[in-house]
């Protein structure tokens, strides 16, 4: 899993965790029906579905797209996410949109390692 689903995974389980604590308090206070029980579960499943949909037009994208060498990294050249370059003998994948240097930041990611010479 990538960080950025990790962290936005951790966010959405706080946010349930803290709905869900709001409603067991308000449960216990009987100041809550079935009827308010059942429209806040419906508000939660409306934003996962939300999220499942981005996340299927991103997969949409990428599939479409698919990988693309672009051959030497060139410091001229912008990248997008997906791009392979070939720089300093290893193969890198970019992982976001990025005009930095392979190595230089987390845009990057190693894919082959530089071999050695015989």
């Amino acid at each position: 899993m990538t960080e950025d689903f990790q962290s936005w995974m951790q966010t959405e389980a706080e946010a349930i965790k803290a709905e869900a604590d709001e409603v067991k308090k308000s449960i216990g206070k009987g100041r809550i029906d079935a009827e308010s029980i059942a429209l806040q579960a419906y508000a939660g499943m409306t934003r996962l579905l939300a999220r499942v949909k981005a996340m299927q037009d991103r997969m949409v994208v990428v599939e479409q797209r698919g990988v693309r060498y672009r051959g030497v990294y060139q410091r001229s050249e912008d990248y997008k996410r997906g791009d392979l370059v070939t720089f300093d003998g290893s193969m890198w994948h970019a992982t976001r949109d990025t005009a930095d240097e392979p190595g230089a930041s987390r845009d990057w990611q190693l894919a082959v390692k530089k071999g050695r010479d015989a």
